[in-house]
């Protein structure tokens, strides 16, 4: 199963491990939001990114926009923090500010219990069900560098290179060795053994590799726009539902990733549609960083 965090459930984390003093440490930078007269610096969003391990000359426009829609979410959830504390508010960080308001608005609401994720695993393992898997290697004969252009004349000729090679393999050559000596794709320095190869409905590699079935055999010549091959197969991993706990992790972000959509989301939308929010378009670097100005009350300032 493969789970994708979205991205409100990926700001919430980026929120929660900043530090108390993360506009304080982020390096001085130009000015990218306002939040209720309040600035959010180029800098701000540069050490959240760096945070999350990503070099600020390595982000995309996309992660730009992500961080500083995070920094400036924050920002409005520690103001509405600061309006029901009143003065309590006075000595807490934007950081801690956020971290009470969506404790106490959204804790309940959020918790997803053992009892939640056994009954997803329960109603889901037909997707979970991992399919069975191919250990296999492979010989490649064909044109090099490999995809280019081949005259009728060189594609027969590798056709019948690749029949007599699996003629000689068949009568005792040894597989692997002929894969080091002959076949022109990567994985000839493995002696052809591909990573696990799993099962699909598309007529291509993996489904020529399927069709072999016992461990051992090798299969017949088949044709891509690589080359010929011919792959023999070496063992058989039946397909499995993973236990519970092997998933546990994963299902329960799922849940989590959808509650946050449901329940703080709509308020964080709520709290933008109110809020003096000022975008400046060009302080991220990427093209298509204007984009950020798509919320209900944002003006540009430049």
């Amino acid at each position: 199963m493969k789970t994708a965090l979205t991205i409100g459930v990926l700001v919430a984390g980026v929120w929660l491990a900043l530090p108390a003093n993360a506009s304080e440490s982020a390096p001085p930078a130009r000015l990218a939001a306002i939040v209720g007269g309040r600035p959010i610096t180029q800098g701000v969003v540069a050490a959240g990114l760096r945070r999350r391990g990503i070099a600020r000359d390595r982000a995309t426009s996309a992660m730009w926009q992500q961080q500083l829609r995070s920094a400036v979410d924050r920002a409005l959830l520690a103001d509405a923090a600061r309006a029901e504390m009143g003065r309590a508010a006075r000595r807490l960080s934007d950081e801690q500010l956020a971290r009470i308001y969506l404790r106490r608005r959204f804790a309940a609401t959020l918790h997803v219990s053992p009892r939640e994720v056994e009954q997803w695993y329960d109603d889901h393992k037909d997707t979970l069900a991992r399919g069975e898997i191919r250990i296999a290697r492979v010989i490649t004969i064909g044109p090099n560098p490999p995809g280019r252009d081949t005259t009728t004349a060189e594609r027969n000729r590798f056709l019948r290179q690749t029949e007599s090679l699996r003629q000689e393999i068949l009568a005792g050559d040894d597989f692997e060795a002929a894969a080091r000596k002959h076949s022109i794709d990567p994985y000839a320095a493995r002696g052809g053994l591909l990573p696990p190869v799993r099962e699909t409905r598309a007529a291509n590699f993996a489904a020529e590799v399927f069709k072999v079935t016992k461990p051992g055999e090798v299969g017949g010549v088949f044709e891509t726009p690589y080359g010929f091959h011919i792959v023999r197969l070496d063992e058989v991993q039946p397909g499995r539902l993973p236990p519970l706990t092997e998933v546990y992790d994963r299902i329960k972000t799922r849940l989590q990733d959808q509650k946050w959509a449901e329940h703080v989301e709509p308020h964080l939308v709520q709290l933008r549609s109110r809020a003096d929010i000022r975008i400046m378009k060009s302080a991220l670097p990427g093209s298509d960083a204007d984009r950020l100005a798509t919320q209900p009350r944002p003006a540009a300032a430049d």
